[in-house]
């Protein structure tokens, strides 16, 4: 009789029915997608656990990272990111994201799979981090860039009148003079209201440098180097009345190129 009353079986648990993301799951998407990812993947665990103020909060966090992120990198010197490689970026972002993990949901989800609960799917990770790198892609491209300055000039920037285009000019560039060479650039159509193009002018040691944007395949052509020389001597002899000399610049994803003519 001892034997069959200490042998009764022990009531079944159910398992938790929610699928959660783990830390090191988390810490891949961050990685792979940014600051974004990790939070996404944090938020979807709180929703799974039905604790939606937490999840708000850390969407609301996810935001906030990626527009840091963004400042950070925008404040670093270029000289710097250069040495930087892509990876250690993922790699750095990865680990904040696994412990933040740990600090705001690590004994969750240790109770969680403590009750043989399931977790996220490789898939869902991947699918999640993916659409964050999405999305942050899109931020930068409609918050971001538009805010950078065209092949890295410096302001103060002059454009009444322009028809939409803007003349960068030193401090010590008279304002008469940035309007003179404004109407010149207008009058021989170089400015229009079809393609916006940026330029800027320096006054350095009494010596006129003018900025001028030019496709980089074209910068050995001896046609084209001849008109901007061209150009060059005309606005020197009818709007500065100094020596003026033009500076050819391009840009891609690589950075600023310049080519000064002498």
């Amino acid at each position: 009789m001892s034997n069959e009353a200490s042998s009764s079986p022990i009531p079944d648990v159910e398992p938790p029915s929610a699928k959660l993301f783990t830390a090191k799951a988390i810490g891949i998407g961050a990685f792979i997608g940014g600051p974004l990812a990790a939070t996404t993947l944090l938020g979807l665990n709180f929703s799974q656990l039905g604790r939606k103020k937490q999840r708000n909060k850390t969407y609301l966090l996810g935001l906030g990272l990626t527009l840091s992120y963004f400042w950070l990198v925008s404040e670093i010197p270029q000289s710097v990111l250069d040495k930087i490689p892509t990876a250690a970026w993922g790699g750095l972002t990865g680990l904040i994201a696994y412990l933040l993990t740990e600090n705001l949901q690590g004994e969750l989800l240790r109770t969680h799979f403590a009750k043989l609960g399931q977790k996220a799917s490789g898939w869902a990770v991947a699918g999640w981090s993916t659409l964050s790198l999405v999305v942050t892609l899109a931020l930068i491209l409609f918050l971001y860039v538009p805010m950078l300055t065209p092949f890295e000039f410096e302001k103060p920037v002059y454009s009444d009148g322009l028809l939409g285009n803007e003349i960068y000019h030193g401090e010590n560039v008279e304002t008469e003079t940035v309007k003179a060479l404004g109407q010149y650039l207008l009058d021989i159509e170089y400015f229009d209201s079809e393609y916006s193009v940026p330029v800027q002018i320096r006054l350095e040691e009494e010596k006129y440098e003018l900025y001028l944007s030019c496709l980089r395949d074209r910068w050995e052509d001896p046609a084209t180097l001849s008109i901007f020389r061209n150009f060059a001597a005309d606005i020197e002899a009818d709007v500065l009345n100094k020596p003026v000399t033009i500076v050819l610049v391009d840009e891609d994803f690589n950075g600023v190129y310049r080519k000064r003519l002498n």
